[in-house]
């Protein structure tokens, strides 16, 4: 089997990444509760990031055409979020929808598919200890505030539902030209199957 692996150059942008965007039908509430509490929210919409940092914008077309080979063994899927997670530093937290077991292994399977091309873009690996931990950043929020900010987003999120879902069959390729522009979607790997 021929290999996938980049041999351009794998310097890492801060100003790009790679990530799953959930269909806009899907955003309203989300972005209702990020509007308030994520200061990430003009920058960036809803994501799960599998790379960022990400290549430089410049080697997308020649990246994504490796990438569309690669994610071709991965078959769409039903992507289903129905709880709220958080990661928690000292004084902060990060709070976020967090994937189901069903889809987190689904994201772990792009993101095998993705290090075939990228094998040194496991900076979403590191953070976890060699685990990913695919999440949707919804705020951050002070520690002791944590429980009545997730127990908000709840009822928010899933008041007239138990799960957002969509079928997932793409990822994307995000870029921003300077600090002030937000993130716009340059181009969209389809998924195999």
């Amino acid at each position: 089997r021929m290999s996938l692996i980049f041999k351009g150059n794998t310097k890492k942008a801060f100003h790009t990444a790679l990530c799953i965007i959930p269909p806009n039908n899907l955003w309203p509430n989300i972005q209702s509760i990020r509007s308030k509490h994520d200061r990430a929210f003009d920058r960036w919409m809803p994501h799960f990031n599998f790379c960022f940092p990400f290549v430089y914008q410049d080697h997308f077309d020649d990246v994504s055409s490796l990438l569309s080979q690669s994610l071709a063994t991965v078959k769409p899927f039903k992507a289903e979020c129905t709880s709220i997670g958080y990661f928690q530093h000292s004084k902060k937290c990060v709070v976020f929808l967090q994937p189901t077991k069903a889809t987190q292994d689904a994201f772990n399977d792009v993101l095998k598919a993705i290090h075939q091309v990228l094998p040194t873009f496991d900076d979403q690996l590191k953070k976890g200890n060699g685990v990913f931990h695919a999440h949707l950043t919804l705020g951050q929020c002070p520690t002791k505030h944590l429980e009545k900010t997730v127990e908000s987003f709840e009822s928010l999120l899933f008041k007239d539902t138990q799960s957002i879902s969509w079928e997932c069959n793409s990822i994307n390729m995000i870029f921003r030209p300077d600090k002030v522009s937000p993130m716009q979607v340059i181009k969209t790997i389809s998924f195999g199957g």
